[in-house]
């Protein structure tokens, strides 16, 4: 069903495109689809001489999930790599908590909880708000299924809501200030 309004999205809007290794690497029972798009995004990023340094854990996802571990596992570590880097060096990435993000979604699939949790507290930390798409995504990201269900992760997911809540409620009050509610 969400693919289809996927979909339909990009119909009625071409240029709304929801990243298309996000949604297939968070979907059920899309692997092949995943490793498709990840190929693809591989091929772009040669042809422009790029890095792609922001979905290289995704790409590493798509791989794993077909057999193909040992290519994920470069992507693994390129993502940790450059976003280790980019915490040390106060990236942009870093300041808006992506960086803390991939990092945990990493380990977590990787396996190890440790340092999921630790980069998944200093997100925490780092975030006094959170926009709707994130508490979506981390609830539902498959990087996540190894600590998903346990209290630590619950307890996280519970304060971005709270966060993402306090924010929505702050801007409510505003606009309603405003006379524009």
């Amino acid at each position: 069903m969400a693919l289809k309004w996927k979909k339909k999205c990009e119909e009625i809007d071409s240029t709304n495109i929801i990243d298309d290794l996000i949604y297939y690497t968070v979907l059920p029972n899309h692997e092949e689809e995943s490793y498709v798009i990840a190929k693809k995004e591989i091929e772009s990023y040669k042809k422009s001489g790029a890095l792609n340094l922001l979905q290289s854990y995704r790409i590493g996802y798509a791989f794993w999930k077909v057999g193909k571990k040992k290519e994920a596992e470069y992507y693994f570590d390129q993502q940790i790599k450059y976003d280790e880097e980019s915490i040390k060096l106060g990236r942009d990435i870093a300041q808006w908590g992506g960086a803390y993000y991939d990092l945990s979604a990493t380990y977590a699939f990787l396996g190890d909880k440790v340092k999921a949790y630790k980069y998944l507290d200093e997100l925490n930390n780092t975030m006094n708000i959170y926009p709707l798409y994130w508490v979506i995504l981390a609830k539902h990201d498959r990087l996540f299924a190894s600590i998903r269900n346990e209290e630590r992760f619950q307890k996280i997911l519970q304060n971005m809501e709270a966060k993402y809540q306090a924010e929505h409620e702050r801007v409510r009050k505003w606009l309603e200030e405003q006379g524009m509610l």
